[in-house]
């Protein structure tokens, strides 16, 4: 330990002088030299409050500190305290001097009083604090008073400027919950960590409520924690006034609060004891660093009791006792900060010590340090931590781009390496030595280029910038020559010659000092600026470049500024909702009881470098070898990693060698090569690889060992952009191009000859914690790093070719849906729901059994990847690429301590498998792994059927995975009778046992713990209703692969949510633990909103991409009743309204309105299930799948279930009690709630058989006689006796019901269900009463017997629900042979006038006629009778033979005949055929016209010169749209000739040529690429339009001949006569002619035809919804509730609503985003005008600011008659003028719109009589002044566009440009009127809240004299301790200052609200 040293003789201070430092903020000591401050007099400055307190220091030791806390907001500049005398003579090091350079094995902690944070120039103070606690080499740093509110965004910006000196960071904080109207916030502390002891950090917190202190948890020597504290108390106040904004008043105004009455420094102690005993009863080590504002010992009631009790010893006096103990604060005369700990930390200090005043950081507290020896307290120095990686090459940097270019290019150039390449490209064989070489020359070219850069400014770049840090360099090269006599005028020369501006040279130190320090502050001032700057330079790049012939350069410009702008948003947003210190890995967990770590309960930590690096690679070299299986041992062990060789070849040639297992010869067998898989060229373009690296993020971790990370392609692809095709490329973009053929040349040869590069072969396994905090050995994630250009290899071949093309040849099990194109995790879940949703609805029994893989990409076993991916059609070269490198690969660990020195790699006692996380093939190979397992597991085990009712739908399933989450299913439904419960586990059992075993045949292995599985298995209750058995209790036992072992699965309760993908389901459908997820994360994001500074604008920003995202994820496959969903969404509404702008009660209707009625256009969570449901149901019935399958079987069985005559989702609103689907009936109530509907081409619904039949459950649920459990008991009957049709249970004569069905007894019917029915037990004797009574009171007579109304005659018999015994027509009669297809025909012998009679004996036959019907025969003794009543004459639609083409035409559905109902041939039809059948080029050229909800179209067939026919008609849609239109009329083109293909048998020849012309290139681009693709993705059929698009392709398809597509220019007779246009472009003017005609004539058809091609299609208020489906439905479920708010609020009828002009208001609101906040208040009348703030805090005056009236009402703010306000009127009217003058308003229009503006504002009357009347009168309705809130009547529209003078000559394009401005005439009037109110409010408000800071005082004081008022006047509704809390009268306090109202209102306002009327 250090001797103490002595203080120094100072002289005395004389009278009325004070000492200062000058020297810079932040005391930087350069090496191991001391050098004192330079001290300096000059006059005080102190006031006399604060020489009487510092007068008294004496006198009371316990208030040495009562001026110490500050009051007001600290100075934005930090400097040097000013000393007193005593301070003066001990301003030196009391203790052990600190030393520089810090000795090894030392650990430094520096604690002090900061004296507040600076926040200005964007905390550059705390830049500074860094480096200069760096210099100082600290380590832990713990401040007191940092006078900052943590909760803001002051962490992340402390956390990014240190992060500038420190390569890791860990703060803790602390500051109280009381809210300022500032950042500034009295208290507070900090405690950091920097670098290596970043990784012993184990725990951080603090005190939450009143921020006294913080701290950290370090981890130490033999697993000990030492927690080391940050403490601030308050200091004491006896009798002396407490300043308002200081700690000590926040902190009590917390205690009254909160019920107590301590003072702050006594609850402090209280606090902070119990804080104090729990560590220590955790046995922990504590270190307390504290500005603890007392003298310890001057009172034993104090600190020193705590430090008493618990053993703590201060550090300081313990080595260098109290005698000469200096001051530590500037002011006062005693030491006030302390160091303490617990003894077992003692041993460990080495030198500890006061440090002088400003000797490492400007405050006027000392700094306290003390040096730890690590040996004792860690064992050791920490581990050092690697450095996080900082990449100085980015594409960002233009400048270090060309840079970086031109250095590669030389070196390249240099080193002869293009033209080595050259001649490399050149070769036909391999020569990878020259390969390699040239290859480890570019890497060091890359090295090289990066090295030329200069480091990236920090901040955005502008010129300004620039300016200012060279500013500042020049001046600090000139104190650094005059400090140090060196020559520097070269570097001067330089600097001087990049500088905008001659500055002068400093010609001494002194001067140099000033002038640099002048530099700094504006390199401060620029850099807070800095991004506004930056959007300045950009702005002017633009306008310099919108001179550019196409100006694409100025649009790349404000991309920039767009995304840049987005990026920083996102940054900040991040922040806030996701707070998170990515910390690396630093240490680990071990076992210590020596068991597996999945067992083990006791741990270790390891800290030492070496011992972690030698555990995690002895992890991960157990890890990835732990696969076994098939392939990893025997023959099959043998094939190399590349997939190749004789028995490779053989098995995926189909001949594998036989084997026992019946797994592994299944496994085997379906590794042959399908013979439709084509093998994948060994091919690589350069397009390929621009396009690879143009879409992998740049930020992604690459290439740990090279570094030739995505930057270094980034840059490349950056200047080879800007290659501009009309234009010959600069220098800098020809080498980029050249060293890009580079890289593209080494892969290429690598691809050709299907070698691996050496350098490829290393790859680091980056270590990173699954959870956050858990260090523990098994826990950790590894992600490989490998080499950037070989991950893109794989990228290209196995992400995207093999994929791709697997996908096209439909390769992939269809149940594999991870990894493949247009599939996601949905659709598995939605399959199971589905599944789940059969089973209800049929009632039959199944088990789900949920798997998952253990480490699928760890386990993968290359060979066999390779042997699979070749199997899928892969080359060998690039497996062998693949091979090879994972063959040679060595394994390096990759943490916070940096990569490891030793490897692991793979060898035959030690083999390593496994492509890992972080290759691009491991999602592909797993893919391919997995779609073969599926293969073999759908051949090997039993699995589950689903099929509809009639079973022509069929779906086979035994597996569906994602990845590595799998399922396995079983059911019964293939079963005539359920199986018990032992027999569907055994068969689970059976193919789970299946599962399990492919897994380990390949390598993989289940992680049993993740497995379970559920049985639905029904029982019914006596009145027949199903219900789930609960009581299950069973096992399944799973073997190993090599049946080593064995595990017992318990089954899950039906009752108990399990959670598959990222959603919560249970068999029971009950979503309660999804409510509650999605609850929490709701809720917690709106107490992290609320408690961020967000800006308005990010609010909204967060609200949609990180909210709105978040929750939604789980409503496609969810069925959350709307009541929860409103509840779960409550708060987060709310915070995002108050964040918003608006209060937290702004009506909701407004809220969630639409923007057209002037609404926020929030998003309701039940609105956004709903979206996402009716797209998840759309696109799966649209695309062909299992899902398409499984939705139909649903629907068919729902349909079916319900027993309706109706399609269920087409009628939402029917009331269906008996709906057994929870997902279809969620939609249903969604659907209601839009008035909409699903319409489908397939419906389901059992078709009535007979005249006059109908469906029972229709009159049953359309009584309203019985209530819903009684429906659901006669439902249960029905599915009993199976029956849906009134003619299902009624005579064949139809005139009675059958007894055995009014009886409830089926055995005894004549007719059995065609159909198979639900499950169903027979109810009891109750339940079929209700039956019968249903039975009497909706179908029956009287007498119980006859029908109401009696059945007529039968349809055809074709499809029939029910199969009779007896069938007959007019010859013969039919009996069906044992209920079976065959039947006996019996001949008619007699027919008499009551019966006929038929032969005893007939013939056997197969089919049965198409006329006959059924009838009851009776047997006789001379044959068979049948009444004459049970004969009826067949009904039957008329048919039209098909002897013409319009016959053929008339034949088709409705939605196609009519796209043909106005054709005309043009040529004899004889001549048809041959015409269609020659060579002549055949053109169907189409053209569409659009108008305001309506379409038309036209379009023209010709072959050659010769013209065939012509169509046009009406295009069908709500808002018909040009691209809608124009696909009408290509689907009618191609639709007729199909027709006339189909008629007249034409064989058109495929070579000749076909040619479809249109004038828009959007339809062609899509029908070309729709044409070409041999998949469709669900997602494709959601986009704009695709029903047409659909009807276009599959007539394209179905006439299978290929067309050209070609685009021509629209109107171009426009330029010139037809006759001189091409062909083509005569076509097109010809189907332009024909469509505008049509149009003339065009209805509007809101309701579209469905095409059978779109197979369904949403209907909303009765229109098709043909694009945007969530805008529709939002739209619909806003406006509705919206309307109804606007008619109440402001008394309009249904008419005068209808009058607005909607369109132009929504439009207008999208224009004024930026003032959308107060514009919806406008419009509104939600202001906070005088009167509406008043009522809702008295503190707020209630009287106008510009006239002073009473009372400022929205309707006064208006027509206020302030001189102000009346100029303002004359300006509004002059903008509106100005506004109507430039759109050409006629002037009698122009004078009235003045006029009534005029009248309006000032409350005058106005006139309704005259020409205008009829307008007058529907805005008179509407309201004058709501013209101001942008209600404008759609009349003043339709009165400018009558009397609008159309110039005489003009042009297509001057009427194009005419029409589409008078069209936004009354948007941009409204848009006048608001920009206009706007500056009223401006106005306004400056008159509210002052104009100058006098003013603006003023009217503070008066609102916070308001708000004290109120507390005064109820002063005794507050309990005493808050009383207290109150100055002696309201009068006196009113007297204060207004920052002291201020301050005081801030620190009490929450403790006056919380505890009003609590005693």
């Amino acid at each position: 330990m250090t001797v103490t040293s002595k203080p120094q003789a100072i002289p005395p201070r004389m009278p009325g002088i004070s000492v200062c430092s000058h020297a810079p903020s932040v005391a930087h000591r350069p090496g191991g030299t001391r050098q004192e401050p330079t001290m300096q007099l000059h006059q005080e400055t102190r006031t006399t409050e604060q020489q009487n307190n510092n007068d008294n220091d004496e006198a009371n030791t316990q208030n040495s500190n009562t001026e110490h806390e500050s009051t007001e907001t600290p100075q934005s500049k930090r400097r040097p305290p000013d000393l007193n005398t005593i301070n003066l003579r001990t301003n030196v090091t009391y203790g052990s001097e600190m030393d520089i350079p810090k000795p090894s094995n030392i650990m430094r902690l520096l604690g002090m009083n900061i004296n507040g944070l600076r926040r200005e120039d964007d905390y550059q103070d705390v830049l500074e604090i860094g480096e200069a606690l760096k210099m100082n080499a600290v380590d832990i740093f713990a401040f007191q008073e940092t006078n900052i509110d943590w909760r803001s965004k002051a962490k992340s910006k402390t956390y990014e400027r240190l992060q500038k000196v420190y390569h890791h960071v860990r703060l803790s904080t602390s500051s109280s919950t009381t809210k300022y109207n500032t950042l500034y916030q009295p208290g507070g502390t900090l405690t950091g960590v920097t670098d290596n002891y970043v990784g012993r950090v184990t725990e951080m917190g603090s005190d939450k409520e009143m921020g006294r202190w913080s701290y950290v948890r370090l981890l130490g020597r033999k697993g000990r924690n030492i927690v080391i504290v940050s403490v601030y108390n308050v200091c004491l106040h006896h009798g002396t006034k407490i300043g308002e904004r200081t700690a000590h008043a926040q902190q009590v105004g917390i205690l009254r609060k909160n019920g107590r009455d301590h003072s702050p420094r006594k609850a402090f102690l209280a606090d902070f004891e119990q804080q104090v005993k729990e560590w220590i009863e955790k046995d922990y080590e504590i270190i307390i660093n504290g500005d603890l504002n007392e003298v310890i010992g001057a009172d034993e009631q104090s600190f020193a009791r705590i430090s008493a009790e618990h053993e703590l010893t201060e550090i300081i006096q313990h080595f260098h006792g109290v005698e000469n103990e200096p001051p530590t604060y500037a002011r006062g005369r005693k030491r006030l900060d302390y160091i303490f700990c617990t003894p077992g930390i003692l041993s460990s200090v080495s030198k500890c010590g006061i440090l002088p005043y400003s000797e490492v950081i400007d405050s006027d507290h000392r700094s306290l340090f003390v040096d730890f020896d690590t040996t004792k307290l860690f064992g050791g120095d920490p581990a050092e931590l690697a450095p996080n990686p900082v990449r100085i090459l980015h594409s960002r940097d233009e400048k270090g781009c060309d840079q970086y270019v031109k250095a590669v290019y030389k070196y390249l150039t240099d080193h002869k390496v293009l033209q080595r390449l050259a001649v490399l490209s050149d070769s036909t064989t391999p020569n990878m030595e020259e390969c390699e070489r040239i290859d480890r020359d570019i890497t060091r070219a890359m090295a090289h280029g990066m090295n030329k850069i200069r480091k990236l400014y920090t901040s955005p770049f502008s010129p300004q910038v620039k300016q200012a840090r060279l500013r500042r360099r020049f001046y600090k090269l000139h104190l650094t020559m005059l400090r140090n006599r060196l020559d520097l005028s070269a570097q001067l020369s330089s600097l001087a010659a990049a500088l905008d501006e001659e500055l002068p040279a400093p010609e001494n130190v002194d001067q140099a000092q000033t002038l640099l320090r002048a530099a700094q502050k504006h390199v401060r001032t620029v850099n807070k600026n800095a991004s506004n700057l930056r959007t300045t330079h950009l702005e002017e790049q633009i306008r310099q470049l919108k001179d550019d012939e196409e100006g694409k350069a100025a649009k790349i410009r404000e991309r920039i500024i767009k995304a840049e702008a987005i990026k920083v948003m996102y940054k900040k947003l991040r922040s806030y909702l996701k707070p998170s210190e990515h910390n690396r890995l630093s240490h680990i967990q071990v076992p210590s009881d020596g068991l597996p770590p999945k067992q083990s309960k006791q741990w270790i930590d390891v800290h030492e470098p070496v011992e972690i690096e030698a555990k995690l690679l002895a992890r991960n070299e157990d890890h990835f070898g732990q696969a076994e299986g098939a392939f990893t041992r025997g023959e099959l062990g043998s094939i190399p990693f590349d997939g190749s060789g004789q028995l490779a070849d053989d098995i995926i040639r189909g001949n594998p060698p036989a084997r026992i297992d019946e797994v592994i010869q299944t496994f085997l067998e379906e590794l042959k090569r399908p013979d439709y898989v084509e093998t994948i060229p060994n091919q690589l373009t350069i397009d390929e690889v621009l396009g690879k690296f143009h879409n992998w993020k740049e930020s992604t971790s690459t290439s740990p060992f090279t570094k030739r990370h995505l930057g270094h392609y980034h840059c490349l692809l950056k200047l080879m952009g800007q290659e501009k095709p009309d234009k010959e490329p600069d220098e800098s973009i020809t080498k980029a191009k050249a060293i890009f053929k580079a890289h593209y040349s080494i892969l290429e040869h690598a691809v050709k000859h299907g070698r691996s590069i050496k350098r490829w072969q290393k790859v680091a396994n980056s270590m990173i914690e699954k959870e956050p905090g858990n260090p523990k050995i098994h826990r950790l994630r590894v992600i490989h790093l490998y080499e950037a250009d070989y991950n893109l290899l794989l990228s290209i071949f196995w992400a995207r070719k093999l994929v791709h093309s697997a996908e096209d040849s439909g390769a992939f099990n269809k149940n594999c849906f991870g990894g493949r194109p247009g599939m996601s995790a949905v659709e598995p879940v939605f399959i199971e729901e589905l599944q789940v949703s059969l089973s209800y609805l049929s009632r039959t029994n199944q088990v789900v059994f949920h798997n998952d893989a253990t480490s699928c990409y760890d386990r993968i076993i290359i060979a066999l990847a390779n042997m699979i991916a070749r199997r899928f059609g892969m080359s060998q070269e690039v497996c062998s690429i693949h091979g090879e490198t994972l063959a040679k690969m060595k394994y390096f660990v990759s943490t916070a301590l940096g990569i490891s020195e030793d490897s692991y790699c793979n060898t035959i006692m030690t083999p390593v498998h496994g492509t890992g996380q972080g290759s691009c093939a491991s999602p592909s190979a797993w893919l391919q792994i997995c779609s073969v397992l599926f293969d073999c597991h759908e051949r090997l085990s039993t699995g589950a059927q689903y099929f509809s009712p009639d079973r022509m739908t069929v779906v086979e399933n035994s597996m569906t995975g994602y990845v590595d989450d799998t399922k396995c299913v079983t059911n019964d439904m293939n079963q005539t009778h359920p199986l018990p419960v032992n027999e569907l586990v055994s068969t689970m059992q059976e193919d789970s046992q299946v599962w399990g075993d492919l897994l380990h045949t390949s390598g993989g292995a289940l992680e049993i713990p993740k497995c379970n599985f559920y049985i639905m298995h029904w029982e019914f209750d006596k009145a027949g209703l199903p219900r789930l058995n609960s009581r299950i209790d069973t096992t399944i036992q799973l073997e190993n692969g090599d049946r080593t072992n064995s595990v017992f699965l318990q089954n899950d309760s039906v009752t108990k949510a399990h959670k598959t993908l990222g959603c919560w389901k249970s068999a029971n459908r009950d979503q309660k633990r999804q409510v509650s997820v999605l609850q929490a994360k709701s809720d917690n994001y709106a107490r992290i909103i609320m408690s961020s500074a967000v800006t308005r604008r990010d609010n909204w920003t967060a609200y949609y991409a990180i909210y709105q995202t978040g929750m939604t994820f789980v409503f496609p496959t969810s069925y959350l009743p709307k009541k929860n969903l409103d509840r779960i969404e409550m708060k987060a509404v709310t915070a995002t309204l108050t964040k918003g702008g608006y209060v937290s009660k702004f009506p909701r209707k407004v809220a969630f309105g639409p923007q057209q009625f002037g609404g926020l256009a929030m998003r309701m969570l039940w609105c956004e299930q709903l979206i996402l449901q009716v797209q998840l149901l759309v696109k799966h019935l649209r695309c062909p799948s299992d899902c398409q399958k499984m939705l139909q079987i649903n629907l068919a069985w729902a349909q079916l279930g319900t027993g309706m005559g109706l399609s269920i989702l087409g009628n939402p609103d029917m009331e269906l009690p008996a709906l057994e689907c929870a997902w279809f009936a969620s939609l249903r109530d969604g659907l209601t709630m839009v008035d909409g509907s699903i319409e489908m081409t397939t419906t389901h619904v059992v078709p009535a058989r007979r005249v006059a039949d109908t469906h029972l459950m229709d009159g049953v649920c359309g009584s309203n006689l019985f209530s819903k459990s009684e429906i659901k008991k006669i439902n249960s009957c029905r599915l009993y006796l199976q029956v849906t049709l009134m003619s299902d249970i009624s005579t064949t004569c139809g005139r009675k019901i059958l007894p055995s069905y009014y009886q409830g007894k089926k055995q005894q019917r004549p007719n059995r269900p065609f159909l198979i029915y639900p499950r169903q037990s027979k109810p009891n004797s109750a339940t079929w009463t209700v039956w019968r009574k249903a039975l009497n009171a909706l179908f029956l007579q009287k007498d119980k017997k006859s029908l109401t109304t009696p059945l007529g005659a039968w349809y055809s018999h074709e499809g029939n629900s029910q199969r009779w015994s007896t069938y007959a027509d007019l010859e013969n009669l039919y009996q069906r042979n044992d209920w079976h297809e065959s039947f006996t025909q019996h001949s008619l012998t007699q027919i008499n006038r009551r019966d006929n009679q038929y032969a005893a004996e007939g013939v056997e036959i197969d089919t049965l006629p198409t006329n006959c019907h059924p009838v009851t025969a009776t047997t006789r003794d001379n044959g068979l009778e049948v009444q004459q009543v049970e004969f009826f004459t067949m009904h039957t639609a008329e048919q039209e033979a098909s002897q013409t083409l319009s016959a053929q035409i008339a034949q088709l559905p409705e939605s196609l005949s009519q796209l043909l109902q106005d054709v005309t041939i043009l040529i004899p039809e004889e001549d048809i055929a041959t015409a269609l059948s020659s060579s002549e080029t055949l053109y169907l050229a189409s053209d569409g016209g659009a108008a305001t909800n309506k379409g038309s179209y036209g379009w023209v067939l010709q072959a050659g010169p010769l013209p065939i026919a012509k169509g046009k008609g009406w295009a069908q849609g709500s808002d018909p749209r040009s691209f809608r239109a124009e696909g009408y009329g290509m689907s009618s083109g191609l639709l007729y000739l199909l027709q006339l293909h189909r008629f007249y048998g034409i064989n058109r020849n495929r070579t000749s040529r076909n040619t479809i012309i249109c004038d828009n290139q959007g339809l062609l681009t899509r029908i070309e690429n729709a044409t070409t693709w041999k998949y469709t993705t669900p997602n494709v059929t959601l986009r704009a339009e695709w029903d047409v698009e659909a009807a276009i392709v599959d007539s394209y398809k179905q006439l299978g001949i290929p067309f050209t597509f070609l685009h021509v220019k629209s109107h171009q007779d426009d330029d010139g006569p037809v006759s001189g246009l091409t062909l083509e472009a005569q076509l097109n003017v010809q189907a332009d002619t024909l469509a505008t005609e049509a149009l003339k004539e065009a209805p509007t058809i809101s309701k579209v035809l469905l095409f059978p091609s779109a197979k369904c299609q949403l209907i909303i208020n009765g229109k098709s919804i043909t694009r945007k489906i969530p805008q529709a439905v939002r739209y619909q479920a806003g406006a509705g509730p919206m309307k109804t708010y606007l008619l109440e609020r402001n008394n309009w009828c249904e008419e005068t609503f209808t009058d607005i002009n909607w369109e132009a208001h929504g439009k207008a609101h999208s224009h004024h985003r930026t003032h959308q906040n107060y514009l919806i208040k406008l419009c509104h009348r939600h202001l906070p005008t005088g009167r509406t703030l008043h009522r809702r805090d008295k503190k707020y005056p209630a009287r106008c600011p510009g006239c002073h009236a009473a009372e400022e009402t929205h309707e006064h703010y208006i027509g206020c008659d302030a001189d102000s306000r009346i100029k303002w009127r004359l300006e509004f009217l002059a903008a509106v003028t100005k506004q109507m003058k430039a759109t050409k308003t006629p002037e009698p229009l122009r004078d009235l719109l003045i006029d009534v503006l005029d009248r309006a504002m000032a409350g005058r009357p106005i006139s309704v009589s005259g020409q205008y009347e009829h307008i007058l009168r529907s805005q008179e309705r509407i309201g004058w002044r709501a013209m101001l809130q942008g209600y404008w009547s759609q009349k003043w529209h339709e009165e400018y566009t009558n009397s609008y003078q159309v110039p005489l000559e003009e042009d297509t394009k001057a009427r194009t440009l005419r029409t589409a401005a008078m069209a936004i005439w009354q948007k941009r009037m409204i848009q006048t009127t608001w920009t206009q109110m706007i500056s009223l409010w401006q106005l306004r408000n400056a008159e509210r809240h002052g104009r100058d800071t006098e003013s603006k005082a003023k009217a503070q004081r008066e609102v916070l004299i308001n708000e004290i008022e109120v507390l005064y006047t109820n002063r005794e509704r507050y309990p005493p301790r808050v009383q207290k809390l109150l100055r002696t009268s309201f009068e006196v306090h009113c007297t204060e200052r207004v920052s002291n109202l201020r301050d005081w209102i801030d620190a009490y306002r929450v403790t006056f609200e919380v505890t009003r009327d609590k005693t």
